[in-house]
């Protein structure tokens, strides 16, 4: 009899426990929709978002940057990445997921964002020795500081701002000295003396002890990548067309 009593409380708990789970995760895609479409969103700088937020980007969007940021008062938050993701966050900076994938809203460059559901971080000790191998003997200068498994491809990301892409065998891809987003299609290098002056006067004026190692520009010259520096100094800033700045990648 005691054995059934427990055996009924352990099931009473475990429909407790997944009734409050379905609860969670349909407030949290409630709350998707309510700052997707919202019409009182306002746009805010990288640099303002909450501490958290930019870590979470930081640290799981390694390969991209921000494209957009708005803010819904007492809602949350709206990240739009370049290369097609769209990120939740509620008023207290906590990452929210939508549980089906849904779309909302509209991107700058025309798609409705997602969430990259394909995509998982990794610890650095689970990354395959092939890559490990292949990243010490080639970068020996280098420390591998965030990894992820995208589509059947590793991410290896790099100090200096170097991405290098795997197969999913471990095998080598391609190395990209700059944040590697796919909306806008792949960055176009350039040559330091075709920025426009607006960027060059930033730099100059901002970054000054600095030289530009190398300067790209995507989506017909709406975007520009300039780096900036050598290893551990690196630095990458991404401007508009107007030669505004969208965001500083610091190593």
């Amino acid at each position: 009899m005691r054995n059934s009593f427990l055996v009924i409380v352990a099931l009473l708990c475990l429909g407790l426990l997944s009734a409050c789970q379905k609860d969670f995760l349909s407030t949290a895609d409630a709350l998707i929709e309510q700052i997707a479409n919202s019409s009182e969103k306002t746009s805010i700088e990288v640099a303002d978002l909450p501490t958290a937020i930019n870590a979470h980007i930081d640290d799981t969007y390694f390969e991209s940057f921000v494209e957009t940021a708005f803010r819904v008062t007492n809602l949350g938050y709206e990240i739009n990445m370049d290369d097609g993701n769209s990120l939740y966050f509620d008023k207290d900076s906590k990452p929210l997921r939508h549980k089906k994938g849904a779309k909302f809203g509209h991107r700058p460059c025309g798609d409705k964002p997602h969430h990259d559901k394909d995509s998982e971080l990794l610890d650095l000790a689970d990354l395959p020795e092939t890559i490990a191998t292949y990243i010490s003997e080639n970068y020996p200068d280098a420390e591998i500081k965030r990894a992820k498994l995208r589509h059947d491809q590793y991410w290896v990301g790099l100090t200096g701002h170097i991405i290098l892409v795997f197969d999913e065998d471990g095998n080598f891809v391609e190395e990209a000295e700059f944040p590697h987003g796919g909306c806008h299609g792949a960055p176009q290098e350039i040559d330091a003396s075709e920025l426009p002056e607006s960027i060059s006067t930033y730099l100059s004026d901002n970054y000054s002890d600095l030289a530009i190692t190398a300067a790209f520009t995507k989506n017909d010259g709406n975007r520009y990548i300039v780096k900036l520096g050598e290893g551990n100094d690196t630095i990458v800033v991404i401007f508009d067309a107007d030669g505004n700045v969208l965001c500083e990648k610091m190593p």
